[in-house]
């Protein structure tokens, strides 16, 4: 399967990255389809749609240029493997890390996708604003837009 990201601008749809057979995994395809924003070479995409095949062979994300991406305070990258940063979401200003996880694959990513709630250790039970997968940083970043229950 590959994966291929069009970028709708003025009513025309341009593809700009693309992922061959091989070279993503059917379960990154799926958990990047899950995040609201995509990051890559300093760019911040906002999803539009995705779409699949009947024949299972590719799958598409629609994305709109939404703004430079914003550098956090100690804000870090992830050389190797599969990583989660769960931030808390503050409009036009700094987000600190409430909670960083490894993974060990993108299926256990989408478990927390698909989430609405999600339970940070120390923290309590928060209520999840956005996802983005920043590719530029290798991870998955969680927006917590408010602590429903402290633990």
């Amino acid at each position: 399967m590959e994966l291929i990201y069009y970028l709708h601008d003025r009513g025309s749809y341009e593809p700009i990255y693309e992922y061959k057979k091989g070279k993503i995994s059917e379960d990154e395809i799926y958990a990047r389809q899950l995040c609201t924003f995509f990051i890559k070479e300093g760019i911040q995409y906002k999803l539009i749609c995705n779409e699949g095949s009947l024949d299972n062979n590719s799958e598409t994300i629609t994305v709109e240029k939404d703004e430079v991406a914003r550098n956090f305070y100690k804000e870090k990258s992830y050389p190797a493997g599969i990583h989660m940063e769960f931030r808390e979401y503050k409009y036009l200003q700094d987000m600190p890390v409430l909670h960083t996880q490894t993974l060990e694959s993108h299926w256990e990513a989408i478990k927390f996708l698909l989430k609405d709630i999600v339970h940070l250790p120390g923290i309590g039970e928060c209520h999840v604003d956005s996802t983005e997968i920043d590719e530029d940083r290798q991870c998955y970043v969680f927006y917590i837009g408010k602590i429903v229950k402290e633990t």
